[in-house]
Protein backbone atom coordinates (compact mmCIF):
# COMPACT_ATOMS: atom_id res chain seq x y z
CA UNK A 1 0.00 0.00 0.00
CA UNK A 2 2.83 2.20 0.14
CA UNK A 3 2.86 5.00 -2.68
CA UNK A 4 5.49 6.38 -5.06
CA UNK A 5 5.53 10.26 -5.67
CA UNK A 6 7.36 13.00 -5.13
CA UNK A 7 8.03 15.12 -2.85
CA UNK A 8 9.28 18.88 -3.33
CA UNK A 9 9.80 21.89 -1.75
CA UNK A 10 6.80 23.68 -4.04
CA UNK A 11 3.85 22.73 -6.07
CA UNK A 12 5.49 23.52 -9.45
CA UNK A 13 8.39 21.22 -8.76
CA UNK A 14 6.19 19.00 -7.47
CA UNK A 15 3.91 18.81 -10.55
CA UNK A 16 7.23 18.70 -13.04
CA UNK A 17 8.21 15.50 -11.09
CA UNK A 18 4.51 13.68 -10.60
CA UNK A 19 4.39 14.58 -14.16
CA UNK A 20 7.75 12.83 -15.14
CA UNK A 21 6.98 9.77 -13.86
CA UNK A 22 3.44 9.21 -14.52
CA UNK A 23 2.32 6.68 -16.83
CA UNK A 24 2.49 2.63 -17.66
CA UNK A 25 5.23 0.79 -16.95
CA UNK A 26 4.81 -2.86 -17.47
CA UNK A 27 7.14 -3.95 -15.21
CA UNK A 28 5.05 -1.72 -12.53
CA UNK A 29 1.96 -3.79 -12.45
CA UNK A 30 0.59 -0.58 -9.60
CA UNK A 31 0.75 2.01 -12.70
CA UNK A 32 -1.93 2.63 -15.47
CA UNK A 33 -1.63 3.72 -19.01
CA UNK A 34 -3.04 7.37 -18.17
CA UNK A 35 -0.79 9.98 -18.66
CA UNK A 36 -1.46 13.39 -16.59
CA UNK A 37 -2.71 16.64 -18.51
CA UNK A 38 0.49 18.70 -18.75
CA UNK A 39 -1.31 21.92 -19.10
CA UNK A 40 0.72 24.74 -17.94
CA UNK A 41 -2.36 25.77 -15.99
CA UNK A 42 -2.97 22.97 -13.56
CA UNK A 43 -3.26 25.33 -11.14
CA UNK A 44 -6.85 26.63 -12.41
CA UNK A 45 -8.33 23.32 -11.46
CA UNK A 46 -9.11 24.73 -8.04
CA UNK A 47 -11.00 27.50 -9.65
CA UNK A 48 -14.34 27.56 -8.53
CA UNK A 49 -13.66 24.05 -6.61
CA UNK A 50 -15.38 22.55 -3.87
CA UNK A 51 -13.72 20.63 -1.41
CA UNK A 52 -15.24 18.89 1.76
CA UNK A 53 -13.98 18.92 5.55
CA UNK A 54 -14.93 15.02 6.45
CA UNK A 55 -15.90 15.93 10.46
CA UNK A 56 -14.17 12.23 11.42
CA UNK A 57 -10.88 13.18 10.66
CA UNK A 58 -11.00 16.11 12.16
CA UNK A 59 -12.50 15.08 15.41
CA UNK A 60 -10.04 12.52 15.57
CA UNK A 61 -7.46 14.82 15.32
CA UNK A 62 -5.97 17.37 18.37
CA UNK A 63 -7.79 20.55 18.60
CA UNK A 64 -5.08 22.63 17.72
CA UNK A 65 -4.04 20.79 14.44
CA UNK A 66 -7.95 20.80 13.24
CA UNK A 67 -8.39 24.37 14.23
CA UNK A 68 -5.31 25.45 11.92
CA UNK A 69 -6.28 23.32 8.99
CA UNK A 70 -9.79 24.86 8.77
CA UNK A 71 -8.82 28.25 9.09
CA UNK A 72 -6.63 27.91 6.09
CA UNK A 73 -8.91 25.88 4.08
CA UNK A 74 -11.77 29.10 5.34
CA UNK A 75 -9.43 31.50 3.84
CA UNK A 76 -8.59 29.77 0.84
CA UNK A 77 -11.63 31.13 -1.06
CA UNK A 78 -12.53 27.47 -1.80
CA UNK A 79 -15.87 26.69 -1.49
CA UNK A 80 -16.06 24.31 1.83
CA UNK A 81 -18.98 22.21 3.16
CA UNK A 82 -19.04 19.43 5.43
CA UNK A 83 -19.15 15.94 3.93
CA UNK A 84 -19.94 12.08 6.33
CA UNK A 85 -17.46 9.81 5.58
CA UNK A 86 -17.90 7.09 8.67
CA UNK A 87 -14.00 5.39 9.05
CA UNK A 88 -15.79 2.13 9.99
CA UNK A 89 -13.32 -0.30 11.05
CA UNK A 90 -10.99 0.98 8.66
CA UNK A 91 -8.61 1.80 10.71
CA UNK A 92 -8.04 -2.01 11.92
CA UNK A 93 -8.39 -3.28 8.32
CA UNK A 94 -5.45 -1.65 7.49
CA UNK A 95 -2.78 -2.66 10.29
CA UNK A 96 -4.30 -6.38 9.24
CA UNK A 97 -3.99 -6.56 5.37
CA UNK A 98 -0.39 -4.18 5.43
CA UNK A 99 0.81 -6.73 7.50
CA UNK A 100 -0.26 -9.50 6.59
CA UNK A 101 0.12 -8.71 2.81
CA UNK A 102 3.77 -7.24 3.79
CA UNK A 103 4.54 -10.82 5.57
CA UNK A 104 3.75 -12.67 2.22
CA UNK A 105 5.87 -10.75 0.21
CA UNK A 106 8.91 -11.13 2.73
CA UNK A 107 8.20 -15.15 2.54
CA UNK A 108 8.12 -15.05 -1.18
CA UNK A 109 11.26 -12.36 -1.67
CA UNK A 110 9.49 -9.83 -3.25
CA UNK A 111 7.41 -11.90 -5.82
CA UNK A 112 3.92 -11.16 -6.33
CA UNK A 113 2.55 -14.48 -8.35
CA UNK A 114 0.49 -13.29 -11.33
CA UNK A 115 1.43 -9.31 -11.21
CA UNK A 116 4.26 -9.15 -13.60
CA UNK A 117 8.08 -9.09 -13.21
CA UNK A 118 8.36 -5.87 -11.14
CA UNK A 119 11.64 -4.82 -10.22
CA UNK A 120 12.22 -7.97 -8.42
CA UNK A 121 16.15 -8.62 -9.17
CA UNK A 122 16.56 -5.41 -7.04
CA UNK A 123 13.87 -5.84 -4.32
CA UNK A 124 15.15 -9.73 -3.85
CA UNK A 125 18.49 -8.96 -3.28
CA UNK A 126 17.25 -6.49 -0.76
CA UNK A 127 14.92 -8.86 0.95
CA UNK A 128 17.71 -11.40 0.80
CA UNK A 129 19.68 -8.56 2.69
CA UNK A 130 16.96 -8.19 5.04
CA UNK A 131 16.51 -11.76 5.93
CA UNK A 132 19.78 -11.96 7.77
CA UNK A 133 19.50 -8.93 9.94
CA UNK A 134 17.35 -8.23 12.68
CA UNK A 135 14.12 -6.37 11.96
CA UNK A 136 13.79 -5.07 15.31
CA UNK A 137 11.13 -5.65 18.10
CA UNK A 138 8.84 -2.83 16.65
CA UNK A 139 8.73 -4.14 12.81
CA UNK A 140 8.36 -7.57 14.68
CA UNK A 141 5.39 -6.00 16.70
CA UNK A 142 3.48 -4.89 14.21
CA UNK A 143 3.78 -7.76 11.91
CA UNK A 144 3.71 -10.94 13.35
CA UNK A 145 0.41 -10.34 15.41
CA UNK A 146 -1.42 -10.24 11.91
CA UNK A 147 0.57 -13.03 10.30
CA UNK A 148 -0.82 -15.28 13.30
CA UNK A 149 -3.85 -14.62 12.76
CA UNK A 150 -3.94 -15.20 8.90
CA UNK A 151 -2.44 -18.46 9.63
CA UNK A 152 -4.88 -18.95 12.22
CA UNK A 153 -7.88 -18.55 10.45
CA UNK A 154 -7.04 -19.77 7.35
CA UNK A 155 -6.52 -15.92 5.61
CA UNK A 156 -10.37 -15.50 7.11
CA UNK A 157 -9.13 -12.24 8.38
CA UNK A 158 -7.80 -11.11 5.15
CA UNK A 159 -10.83 -11.49 3.72
CA UNK A 160 -12.48 -9.56 6.26
CA UNK A 161 -10.32 -6.61 6.60
CA UNK A 162 -10.21 -6.71 2.55
CA UNK A 163 -14.05 -6.55 2.46
CA UNK A 164 -14.25 -3.69 4.93
CA UNK A 165 -11.45 -1.79 2.64
CA UNK A 166 -14.29 -2.15 -0.09
CA UNK A 167 -16.84 -0.71 1.57
CA UNK A 168 -14.59 2.37 2.64
CA UNK A 169 -13.66 2.77 -1.11
CA UNK A 170 -17.17 3.02 -1.44
CA UNK A 171 -18.05 5.13 1.27
CA UNK A 172 -15.16 7.53 -0.13
CA UNK A 173 -16.16 7.42 -3.76
CA UNK A 174 -19.96 8.47 -2.29
CA UNK A 175 -18.36 11.21 -0.53
CA UNK A 176 -17.11 12.65 -3.56
CA UNK A 177 -20.45 13.32 -4.70
CA UNK A 178 -21.04 17.18 -4.24
CA UNK A 179 -17.33 17.94 -4.01
CA UNK A 180 -14.05 17.79 -5.66
CA UNK A 181 -12.25 17.22 -3.17
CA UNK A 182 -11.65 16.32 0.77
CA UNK A 183 -9.26 18.49 2.91
CA UNK A 184 -8.01 16.83 6.44
CA UNK A 185 -5.35 16.93 8.51
CA UNK A 186 -2.35 15.13 7.58
CA UNK A 187 -1.62 13.71 10.83
CA UNK A 188 -3.45 13.76 13.69
CA UNK A 189 -0.74 15.72 16.10
CA UNK A 190 1.81 18.18 16.16
CA UNK A 191 5.20 16.38 14.60
CA UNK A 192 6.20 13.64 17.83
CA UNK A 193 9.20 13.45 19.35
CA UNK A 194 11.55 10.96 17.61
CA UNK A 195 11.75 7.25 19.21
CA UNK A 196 8.53 8.22 20.87
CA UNK A 197 6.01 6.58 18.24
CA UNK A 198 5.57 2.41 19.59
CA UNK A 199 2.12 1.23 19.72
CA UNK A 200 -0.58 1.34 17.46
CA UNK A 201 -2.15 3.58 18.80
CA UNK A 202 0.76 5.92 18.52
CA UNK A 203 0.60 4.61 14.98
CA UNK A 204 -2.95 5.84 14.37
CA UNK A 205 -1.64 9.45 14.98
CA UNK A 206 0.77 9.20 12.44
CA UNK A 207 -0.81 6.72 9.63
CA UNK A 208 -4.65 7.38 10.46
CA UNK A 209 -5.91 10.36 8.20
CA UNK A 210 -3.40 8.69 5.33
CA UNK A 211 -3.54 5.04 5.21
CA UNK A 212 -7.66 4.94 4.58
CA UNK A 213 -6.75 6.48 0.92
CA UNK A 214 -3.86 4.38 0.46
CA UNK A 215 -6.28 1.27 0.44
CA UNK A 216 -9.01 3.39 -1.52
CA UNK A 217 -6.07 4.09 -3.93
CA UNK A 218 -7.45 7.95 -3.95
CA UNK A 219 -4.31 10.53 -5.09
CA UNK A 220 -3.65 12.93 -2.55
CA UNK A 221 -1.59 15.95 -2.38
CA UNK A 222 -0.49 17.42 1.29
CA UNK A 223 1.47 20.76 1.91
CA UNK A 224 2.20 23.08 5.46
CA UNK A 225 -0.28 25.21 6.14
CA UNK A 226 0.45 26.79 9.55
CA UNK A 227 2.60 27.04 12.37
CA UNK A 228 1.30 25.83 15.82
CA UNK A 229 4.29 25.84 18.67
CA UNK A 230 6.47 26.37 15.58
CA UNK A 231 5.80 23.28 14.59
CA UNK A 232 4.78 23.09 11.13
CA UNK A 233 0.65 21.70 10.45
CA UNK A 234 -0.24 20.27 7.20
CA UNK A 235 -3.18 19.76 5.29
CA UNK A 236 -4.28 16.39 2.97
CA UNK A 237 -6.22 16.69 -0.32
CA UNK A 238 -7.62 13.44 -1.46
CA UNK A 239 -10.00 13.35 -4.82
CA UNK A 240 -10.97 10.98 -6.99
CA UNK A 241 -9.06 8.53 -9.32
CA UNK A 242 -6.84 10.07 -11.60
CA UNK A 243 -7.22 13.52 -10.49
CA UNK A 244 -3.90 13.83 -9.28
CA UNK A 245 -3.39 17.33 -10.08
CA UNK A 246 -6.01 18.59 -8.59
CA UNK A 247 -4.99 17.93 -5.59
CA UNK A 248 -2.00 19.89 -6.17
CA UNK A 249 -4.03 22.49 -7.37
CA UNK A 250 -6.37 22.66 -4.08
CA UNK A 251 -3.04 22.15 -2.27
CA UNK A 252 -1.40 25.20 -3.80
CA UNK A 253 -4.38 27.34 -3.10
CA UNK A 254 -3.62 25.85 1.13
CA UNK A 255 -0.30 26.23 1.00
CA UNK A 256 1.33 28.92 3.52
CA UNK A 257 5.07 29.96 2.45
CA UNK A 258 5.41 30.88 6.17
CA UNK A 259 5.18 26.78 7.51
CA UNK A 260 7.88 25.80 4.43
CA UNK A 261 10.85 24.06 6.14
Amino acid sequence: MDTIGPLARDTETTFRGLNAIAGEDLRDPTTRARNLDTTAHWRSLADGATVGLPATFFDRSDDAVAAAVRSAVESSGLRVTPVELPLGRIEQAYFLIGATEFVWFFDQTGVIRGQGPEYTTVVQAFIEAVKSADLGEHVAGRLLGSAALDAETGGKAYRAARQEATDFTERVNHAFSDVDALVMPTIRTLAPERDKMDTTEDMLTLLGNTAPFNIAGTPATTVPVAEVDGLPVSAQVVAPWFRDLTTLAIGDRLHDESASP
